[in-house]
């Protein structure tokens, strides 16, 4: 996300044989580079680790209901 030599954050997706079918797994990783979330810290350090949890937390919900999202679409074919 942003700048490829100093990224904000990484997504991947991996696709992985299992069980005679494939699985779908989704991975991101922030930084180097600033972000939003680097901002929201600047303006807050002492609340520097709810940020982060709240924040994770989102990932988390929002890689959950992209991955069956793309689960639904790939069984109903």
């Amino acid at each position: 996300v942003q700048d490829p030599a100093c990224p904000s954050a990484q997504w991947r997706f991996r696709l992985e044989a299992k069980d005679g079918g494939t699985e779908l797994s989704q991975w991101m990783q922030m930084g180097p580079g600033r972000s939003g979330l680097s901002v929201a810290i600047d303006r807050m350090p002492e609340k520097e680790q709810k940020i982060v949890f709240v924040r994770m937390r989102e990932f988390e919900r929002n890689m959950t209901v992209t991955l069956a999202h793309i689960k639904k679409l790939a069984e109903a074919r």
